[in-house]
């Protein structure tokens, strides 16, 4: 019984950790295919601020004007200012 229970406490622990680390592998993969414009923006302008949501977004678009729309509704988004 105790072996059981062992068991299914950390089968879910398990399979979160290996999820964290292929999603951490496919991202550095996506990651290092940008063009270094991109790579730039992505690594070092929006790195604090960017969510992990949008972080995933633009790691999945495919060619560079739909980079350049998010990066421009990302800034967009976060300006105080929308009429300047």
């Amino acid at each position: 019984m105790r072996r059981s229970l062992l068991r299914s406490r950390m089968l879910p622990s398990a399979f979160l950790l290996i999820s964290f680390f292929a999603s951490a592998l496919i991202g550095q993969s996506l990651r290092s295919q940008l063009n270094p414009k991109y790579k730039k923006w992505f690594d070092e302008d929006v790195r604090w601020i960017i969510t992990d949501q949008e972080r995933r977004e633009f790691l999945k678009l495919g060619i560079d004007d739909q980079r350049d729309n998010f990066e421009a509704e990302f800034w967009a988004w976060r300006n105080p200012a929308p009429s300047s």
